[in-house]
């Protein structure tokens, strides 16, 4: 039974002693003054019979006793001071004692706490003050058991020496299997135990290490109760010990915050392309605004697109109808009810005053330091000379239906029009003028949407070699005889004054001991290498990484482009490739490394 309990017991006991006492001398009383009346209403003072002031004495010295040497203080809804009897004292203090008696010795520093505490605070039955919560902590800080099974129990207490031995021996128990990775589900008053511990520092290096364990243990848990218990503590360590807030993004409520956060700003981003007057859309004048704002939409009502979506008309289709509804209700509900839509549904933030680990009392030998913690892009705490203050966001969304039924609606709206024979009857019925809205954004985008969808060229990289291949052979048919030999002599010209700038980095390296006759095919597939890539490649041989990304750098070139169209002019000769990618850098490949300084010589030297 709790304090309350306890006293308003003491009250109703002495009463039912009165009243029996009263009802057994009216019984003996009525045996020999069956006639006679207990008092008159014209006496000026009531004779009662003994027995009934010997039990009125007996109860108001009980009540005396109890309640006038200790008078209840009422705070905040809380009894500061409980209001026992002597005799109820002397029996508490005997089940404190057995407490004692009933626990291991390891417990023991546990009930030397009291000594620890000042004069006012050492009272078995004052209410329990956040310091001795804290000194108990540390006492216990190291104590290890091995207590068969954890039972379930709740309670309201602060302190570790007013739980049951059973309870408090459990508690210890889970602890130590958590410290060393057994897991179980603890009940709810365990977890509010073991999260101020981590605020105290109990057994960890750093609040960050405290952090992680709520962390695991919001992990692990499965009860809608502890989870919401965990996230609140999770939010709370993090802003009072500064940690960093990415930590707190995988919590589904701070999520929710940046996914709000993120449609607001798709939103604003959109409304600066409205057309003024009409207050609408133009097709497709920002697909990409659109297309951010239905994204964050559905992401934030845990909704997909449809697959049917993935074709391009019917996605811009749905994305124009959607934002579009979206902002002609928006402004439906500002001009006809003077209300904001979005702040309805979503919710705005609130500035409140806040208090840290508000399910329990904590010690603090000083204030707070002053500070602001950022959670998410709408919501913070700030703490100033110790009073926290918090922009409150609601965790729950109320517009959640709402918006499930314009997001089904619109999207039966582009199925219908688009692919009427494969759309099933709709099964929602929004108001007539959402429907309206519907209809209209519909109809203006088919009407001028169908005109304004730019084309999309998508480049398939891996086809580049057959593509310069053809471009060549196209280009080789469309030269005429002329143009052949104003080329041909332009190429040798440039080939003649860059062997030249190549002589002098090529001194250095050997040629092979056993050239091989170069055919004239293989000269013409050398020659036609462009001078940079001859200089790129005589830098790869030299081992000058450096320098051959400075050639890649100063003629704007890509390395991948770069070594297709190398590789290209080698297969002829080689039958494979010279060069390969890795970790993007270009290597030759070492089984052809003489033979392409034998190419490379040779054609330097003639």
């Amino acid at each position: 039974m709790g304090q309350h309990g306890q006293q308003f017991g003491s009250v109703n006991q002495a009463m039912a002693q009165f009243l029996q006492t009263y009802t057994n001398g009216v019984q003996q009383n009525s045996k020999t003054t069956k006639h006679e009346t207990i008092g008159s209403q014209n006496d000026s003072a009531c004779a009662y019979p003994d027995f009934v002031y010997n039990a009125h004495n007996a109860y108001q010295d009980y009540t005396e006793e109890g309640f006038d040497d200790e008078g209840v203080i009422i705070g905040s809804g809380t009894y500061t001071a409980q209001a026992l009897p002597s005799r109820s004292r002397t029996r508490h203090a005997r089940t404190h004692t057995q407490t004692a008696l009933d626990l291991p010795a390891a417990y023991a520093p546990l009930f030397d706490v009291p000594n620890l505490l000042p004069t006012e605070q050492r009272s078995w039955y004052s209410h329990p003050s956040p310091q001795q919560s804290y000194l108990e902590a540390q006492a216990l800080s190291a104590v290890e058991d091995n207590y068969p099974s954890v039972i379930a129990y709740q309670s309201r207490t602060e302190t570790y020496r007013e739980l049951p031995p059973q309870i408090l021996r459990a508690y210890i128990s889970w602890r130590t299997q958590l410290r060393h990775g057994a897991y179980s589900a603890p009940p709810l008053h365990f977890l509010k135990l073991y999260i101020r511990e981590m605020i105290y520092g109990i057994h960890i290096a750093d609040p960050e290490e405290g952090f992680q364990n709520i962390k695991q243990l919001y992990a692990r848990s499965q009860d809608p109760d502890s989870l919401f218990l965990l996230t609140g503590a999770l939010i709370d360590y993090a802003a009072y010990f500064d940690i960093d807030a990415n930590e707190l993004q995988e919590l589904p409520r701070v999520a929710y915050q940046y996914k709000v956060h993120a449609f607001t700003e798709a939103k604003r981003a959109l409304q600066n392309t409205l057309e003024p007057k009409v207050h609408r859309l133009f097709p497709l004048a920002a697909p990409n605004l659109e297309e951010r704002m239905a994204m964050s939409l559905l992401d934030l009502t845990n909704n997909t697109r449809e697959p049917l979506f993935t074709a391009r008309k019917m996605a811009y289709a749905f994305n124009h109808v959607l934002c579009g509804v979206l902002l002609s209700l928006e402004h439906h509900y500002q001009t006809r009810r003077q209300r904001d839509l979005f702040r309805e549904l979503f919710g705005s933030p609130i500035l409140l005053s806040h208090v840290p680990f508000n399910f329990m009392q904590v010690y603090e030998a000083h204030p707070h330091a002053d500070t602001h913690y950022v959670i998410s892009p709408i919501q913070a705490y700030t703490c100033k000379q110790g009073i926290w203050t918090s922009t409150f966001f609601p965790h729950e969304m109320p517009g959640q239906e709402l918006m499930n039924q314009i997001i089904q609606a619109s999207a039966h709206a582009v199925r219908q029009a688009f692919d009427p024979s494969h759309t099933p009857e709709q099964q929602i019925k929004l108001p007539k003028y959402q429907q309206k809205f519907i209809r209209d954004e519909l109809s203006h985008y088919q009407k001028l949407g169908g005109h304004y969808i730019a084309p999309v060229i998508q480049i398939d990289t891996s086809q580049l070699s057959a593509i310069r291949t053809t471009a060549a052979q196209l280009r080789e048919a469309l030269l005429t005889d002329e143009e052949r030999a104003d080329e041909s002599c332009t190429v040798k010209f440039i080939d003649e004054e860059h062997a030249d700038d190549c002589q002098h980095d090529t001194c250095a390296s050997k040629a092979p001991a056993d050239d091989e006759p170069i055919c004239a095919d293989e000269t013409q597939s050398i020659q036609e290498l462009l001078p940079y890539e001859r200089e790129y490649l005589q830098a790869l041989l030299d081992k000058r990484t450096n320098h051959a990304a400075h050639i890649l750098t100063q003629q704007h070139c890509s390395l991948d482009l770069l070594v297709d169209h190398i590789n290209e002019l080698f297969f002829d000769i080689l039958g494979d490739t010279l060069l390969e990618l890795s970790n993007g850098q270009a290597t030759i490949i070492d089984d052809y490394l003489e033979d392409l300084k034998g190419y490379l010589h040779h054609d330097i030297s003639s």
